[in-house]
């Protein structure tokens, strides 16, 4: 499991690359001592976790605009 230093690190990293290179994962494994592959899963369990933060959250809204009229029926 990453300690929360590597996982901060991570995060900063994915705040302007969701989707790093191989490349960019292979050095970040290494400046980080973790492997390769649990640099990868922790960037596709965020993007997992962003998609369905904003699903449900773009969910949350329409819902809210649909139950709620904005004005009043007119007679």
């Amino acid at each position: 499991r990453a300690s929360k230093q590597q996982v901060a690190a991570l995060m900063e990293v994915f705040e302007f690359q969701p989707v790093p290179s191989s490349q960019l994962h292979e050095q970040l494994a290494e400046r980080l001592g973790m492997s390769k592959k649990a640099v990868r899963n922790c960037f596709q369990n965020q993007r997992a976790k962003t998609r369905r933060t904003s699903s449900t959250s773009n969910a949350l809204k329409r819902e809210g605009s649909m139950s709620a009229p904005s004005s009043p029926p007119v007679s």
